[in-house]
């Protein structure tokens, strides 16, 4: 399972939309679906 595969799993098992993990996490919500989709990886900080 990929790295972005992963983080969208646990966050609908944590009951949030993308919307709110980008605010809760003050990454954009573009990053947040680019890195669901695997068209990046995040980077450390991310």
């Amino acid at each position: 399972m990929s790295l972005g595969l992963k983080i969208k799993d646990v966050r609908l098992k944590k009951g949030l939309t993308q919307s709110e993990l980008a605010d809760e996490t003050s990454i954009t919500l573009r990053t947040i679906q680019r890195i669901e989709n695997n068209e990046v990886k995040p980077s450390f900080h991310s």
